[in-house]
């Protein structure tokens, strides 16, 4: 072959390998659907919905709902810190995060418990990542016989049960005494303890502050002399348990629906209010 012609040849054979090289490079530095930075943005990976109960009981734990929607064509994570605003003060962030996988096109949504707020209050939540807020009311907290009440003070109050006995026995410590209802009236007992679950002395609850109701109607304690079964409350060294008894009388008609044993204190930063209804 002419020398001149092989060149000509040759030279048109490199350029179009050239060619089909850039083209090469085009194609793989293209961004795919995988690797566009949309993929990560939240409007591919969004909240559709946050949500908390409307009301709460104080002290009570929270279950929020998160749901998370995943549009990509990857799994990916939705994370959060959790932070709680009450009444108009200032945000505070939790000890606890949202952290949800949704496989690619799907939805999934989860709970997560944060824990509760100890005064009466009206709340919100959000979800830090995006500033979702959810609302909730902090009410008075409803609990059965036998459940516990911890106390903003740390300690943990129970109310075992309310009996109507026809009599009252209580130990003196030089005997017992026994006394009946007065005409009218019955005996109503409520068994209950506390416990100081904090490291340092507290006060507990007294009879002024744990009490028989009716609506808002209230049955003082019958107090006797040296009635060694009575609870009275007082100073509680750490960890230190009470338990007795606070006797009280009642209307004869009063209705089991309509009594509970109510717990009510108010403090600098709101009122706490836990209630034993008897039926």
């Amino acid at each position: 072959m002419d020398r001149r012609a092989f060149l000509v040849t040759a030279g048109v054979a490199l350029a179009g390998c050239g060619s089909s090289s850039d083209d090469a490079n085009t194609t793989t530095t293209e961004p795919t659907e995988t690797e566009s930075p949309t993929t990560t943005e939240a409007g591919e990976l969004s909240v559709t919905d946050f949500s908390a109960p409307s009301s709460v009981g104080i002290g009570a734990t929270v279950t929020l709902t998160v749901t998370v929607e995943n549009t990509t064509s990857e799994e990916a994570t939705y994370e959060s810190g959790v932070s709680r605003k009450i009444q108009s003060g200032e945000w505070s962030q939790l000890d606890v995060g949202v952290e949800i996988t949704v496989p690619a096109g799907e939805t999934v949504t989860e709970e997560v418990e944060v824990p509760g707020y100890e005064y009466k209050a009206a709340g919100r939540h959000r979800l830090d990542e995006g500033e979702h807020v959810a609302i909730t009311v902090f009410t008075n907290r409803t609990l059965e016989m036998g459940e516990s009440y911890l106390a903003p003070t740390g300690v943990r109050l129970t109310v075992d049960r309310v009996e109507f006995p026809d009599s009252y026995t209580y130990d003196t410590g030089d005997g017992t005494e026994t006394i009946q209802a007065a005409e009218g009236e019955k005996l109503a007992v409520t068994y209950l303890s506390a416990e100081n679950t904090t490291d340092e002395t507290v006060r507990a609850p007294g009879t002024e502050e744990v009490v028989l109701r009716r609506n808002d109607e209230e049955f003082g304690d019958m107090n006797f002399d040296s009635n060694l079964d009575k609870y009275n409350g007082g100073q509680l060294e750490a960890g230190e348990r009470i338990e007795g008894n606070i006797p009280t009388d009642v209307p004869a008609d009063a209705q089991l629906e309509n009594l509970r044993v109510g717990y009510e204190r108010s403090f600098e930063e709101g009122d706490a209010v836990a209630n034993w209804p008897l039926a």
